[in-house]
C-alpha cells in the first residue's frame, strides 16, 4: 500500500504483456510503411501517364464545371438568295451602291422606259415583282416564279439581237439640269435650310454628276437656299442652265460640286459609240 502512494511509482507489467505490445507496434508500423509506398507507386504512375502539359489540359476541359472547353460558335455568313433562271423584259442601266440600302439605286430599262428604283419598290413593268438587292455589278429581283439576277455586262441578254458593228448609237440628251433632277424644300422650325434633291427620271446622267439621291443642296452658285422667296428662282433658273456649281450637306461638313451637261453626255456618247466597235 505504501508502495502504490509514493508519487512517481508505475506498476510493474509482466514479460508476456511487453512483448504483446512490441509486436502490435512493430504491425502498425509495417502497414503504414506499406500504405505509404503504395501511394507513392500511384503518384509515380499518374505523372508518367500524365505529362504536365496534358494534366493542365485535363484540369482545363472537365465537362459539366467551369473548366469545360466550349466551342465558339460559328459565325454563318447570310447566304446568297438562289438566282433562278427567270428572264424579264428588263435590262440594267446603271446602279449606286451604297452600305444604306436607302441610299442604294437601280436604273432598269424596260417596256415603258427607264426608271429608277430603291430596295424594295415594286417593279413597274412586273405584275408582283420587287427589287431586292443593289450590288455594285448587279441586282436581285424577287418575283413570284423565285429571284432574279440583273448584270451591268448584260450577261443574260442572249435574246436581244446583237446591232451591226458599225451603226453608230446617238442618244437624246435633255437639254438642261431640271430635267434630270427633282428638288424639294426642307424646312427646320418653320425655317427652309435647303432643298432635297433626287433623280427625276432613270438616266444615268444625275449618277455622273456625283450627286446622291436625297442629296440636300444648300448653295446654287454659291447663292444660299434659305429664302423661299429668293430659292424658288434659283431653283427655276436650273431649267434653263447646264452647268452650274452645287453646295451639299454630307455628313455635316459643306462639299461643292460642279455640274457639266456637255462634259457628261460626251462621255456618254463615247462610251455608247466604244460599245457598239
Amino acid at each position: 500500500m505504501y508502495a502504490i502512494k509514493i508519487k512517481g511509482y508505475w506498476p510493474k507489467v509482466s514479460l508476456k504483456m511487453a512483448i504483446f505490445i512490441a509486436i502490435i507496434f512493430t504491425c502498425a508500423m509495417i502497414c503504414c510503411s506499406s500504405i505509404f509506398m503504395l501511394a507513392m507507386n500511384d503518384s509515380t504512375k499518374n505523372e508518367a501517364l500524365h505529362p504536365p502539359s496534358q494534366r493542365g489540359q485535363t484540369m482545363t476541359n472537365i465537362p459539366g464545371t467551369l473548366f469545360e472547353n466550349r466551342k465558339k460558335p460559328e459565325i454563318k455568313q447570310p447566304a446568297r438568295p438562289a438566282v433562278e433562271n427567270v428572264k424579264l423584259p428588263l435590262f440594267l442601266k446603271g446602279v449606286l451602291a451604297s452600305s444604306d440600302s436607302r441610299r442604294s439605286l437601280a436604273i432598269l430599262q424596260g417596256p415603258s422606259g427607264q426608271h429608277t428604283y430603291r430596295e424594295g419598290e415594286k417593279i413597274a413593268d412586273l405584275g408582283n415583282a420587287y427589287l431586292q438587292s443593289v450590288k455594285p455589278d448587279e441586282v436581285l429581283i424577287r418575283t413570284p416564279k423565285g429571284i432574279a439576277a440583273l448584270y451591268l455586262n448584260d450577261k443574260l441578254r442572249d435574246s436581244k439581237p446583237a446591232e451591226p458593228r458599225n451603226k453608230k448609237v446617238k442618244i437624246e440628251h435633255a437639254k438642261y439640269l431640271m430635267h434630270y433632277l427633282v428638288a424639294n424644300p426642307i424646312y427646320k422650325d418653320e425655317k427652309l435650310t435647303g432643298y432635297r434633291f433626287n433623280p427625276r427620271t432613270g438616266s444615268t446622267i444625275y449618277l455622273r454628276t456625283r450627286l446622291i439621291p436625297d442629296e440636300v443642296v444648300t448653295k446654287i452658285n454659291g447663292q444660299a437656299l434659305d429664302d423661299i422667296t429668293t430659292a424658288e428662282k434659283y431653283i427655276e433658273q436650273l431649267e434653263s442652265l447646264r452647268d452650274v456649281q452645287l453646295t451639299v450637306l454630307r455628313e455635316n461638313q459643306l462639299q461643292n460640286i460642279y455640274i457639266n451637261l456637255a462634259t457628261i453626255e460626251t462621255s456618254l456618247d463615247t462610251e455608247s459609240h466604244e460599245e457598239v466597235h
